[in-house]
């Protein structure tokens, strides 16, 4: 029993450093041969159901630069709920992301909620540099790249892009917008899954 403890705890601390670094890559090898608490656990063991290759994160958006050109012109707006409808809603996380992740294993006893609730202090922390640092400048979007040594992580229904940083020019020239976070892709939809707490790069 105290092994189990030792292993679950060492895995929660990968995961949380892994949030820490601005990005949700699970640790799929947290304990090298140790599986208990799941390794690259899905929900799904067989074809994936069609009601499930149909799901549609929403509002759709139909590309990354779409996403993009929105967030930067809520940004620019100050529009706080625009940017707010940019993110995995608690409904998608839930039913939708938290599953694949190998955390989500029964056997690790870590609830959604905590994962998602560290996001949303994430994404609270970044909104209001957003709104209370950025939305004076009127960006002009050019264009984005994801920046992670691990740029794409991709699961069983959808796909994580690591590290965001958006290019943008402003009257006293260019800049780079490092406060958006992974964008998550999920049959051809895409969303913020969180925003960072600070705007470094």
């Amino acid at each position: 029993m105290r092994r189990r403890k030792y292993i679950l705890l060492l895995t929660l601390t990968l995961f949380i450093y892994s949030c820490q670094k601005d990005e949700i890559i699970v640790a799929r090898q947290a304990v090298q041969g140790e599986v208990e608490c799941g390794c690259e656990y899905t929900k799904f063991k067989e074809d994936i159901p069609s009601e499930v290759k149909n799901r549609k994160l929403y509002p759709a958006y139909n590309s990354k630069e779409a996403l993009m050109k929105d967030f930067i012109k809520f940004i620019n707006n100050g529009d706080r709920i625009g940017l707010e409808n940019l993110l995995v809603s608690e409904f998608e996380f839930k039913n939708w992301v938290f599953p694949e992740y190998n955390l989500a294993n029964p056997n690790c006893n870590i609830s959604w909620s905590m994962i998602y609730n560290s996001l949303q202090n994430k994404s609270n922390e970044g909104l209001n540099i957003m709104l209370q640092d950025m939305n004076n400048y009127q960006y002009v979007y050019k264009g984005y790249e994801f920046t992670n040594s691990e740029q794409e992580e991709d699961f069983e229904t959808y796909n994580f892009y690591n590290r965001t940083l958006i290019h943008v020019e402003t009257v006293n020239g260019p800049e780079i917008i490092a406060v958006a976070g992974s964008v998550i892709e999920m049959n051809g939809t895409y969303k913020f899954l969180s925003y960072r707490e600070n705007n470094s790069y």
